[in-house]
């Protein structure tokens, strides 16, 4: 069984995908958390700052990466079946 080599040179960056959104998923979800003390000295609509990171600021970037590394994939998704 032979392997058509386009597929597996455009499989490369598809690999990049997960592993950058996994990234700023973990330091969304773990390093900012850790600096809720220092963060919570400055005020946000009355909450302080760590907490409203932690319960609207990181739900939204989130959000914002799975929109992110959905539109990437379509995107690639696109130009790899325009150019088979």
């Amino acid at each position: 069984m032979r392997e058509d080599p386009q597929a597996s040179s455009a499989a490369l960056p598809a690999g990049r995908l997960p592993v950058v959104a996994l990234l700023l998923w973990a330091l969304l979800a773990f390093v900012v958390p850790s600096f809720v003390q220092v963060l919570n000295l400055v005020d946000v609509f009355a909450f302080p700052l760590g907490y409203f990171m932690a319960a609207q600021g990181a739900l939204l970037a989130f959000v914002i990466i799975g929109v992110l590394s959905a539109r990437w994939q379509d995107r690639r998704d696109a130009r790899r079946t325009r150019d088979v």
